[in-house]
């Protein structure tokens, strides 16, 4: 009986001694590899969320280019004139209704230029205007 409990125990032993290191390099292996994927992963979505970015800042970039170029057309100016001067422009005489009519003109023009313009908003009332 005595042989076949010393031969049980080594095999315990020699398997403890084989599973043991097994079981750590594994795990460390596991946690490795989890932690370089989650770099990975982590470093994908931020060249994916840097070239949204950019997308966004450069449309953000184009939209205000149009609004500082509507803001300079002669129409716009008019309007807050004639809107001041009881409907009339005191520069050249055009009335409120003509110059809205020159800024309608000037968005319907960039409308068929512009593809990535599909609608044109009001713009708000000024004091004054109907």
């Amino acid at each position: 009986m005595k042989g076949i409990s010393f031969f049980k125990r080594n095999l315990v032993m020699s398997l403890l001694l084989v599973l043991i290191p097994a079981l750590l390099v594994g795990t460390f292996a596991f946690f490795t590899l989890q932690a370089e994927l989650i770099d990975q992963i982590s470093e994908e979505r931020q060249i994916i969320v840097e070239q949204q970015a950019n997308q966004i800042r450069e449309l953000l970039h184009s939209q205000e280019n149009q609004v500082l170029l509507m803001r300079d057309l002669p129409p716009i100016s008019g309007i807050i004139r004639a809107a001041q001067h009881n409907g009339i422009d005191p520069v050249d005489g055009s009335t409120l209704n003509e110059w809205k009519k020159r800024l309608e003109d000037v968005f319907q023009r960039m409308m068929g230029l512009d593809g990535d313009i599909d609608r044109e908003r009001n713009v708000p009332k000024v004091q004054g205007t109907t």
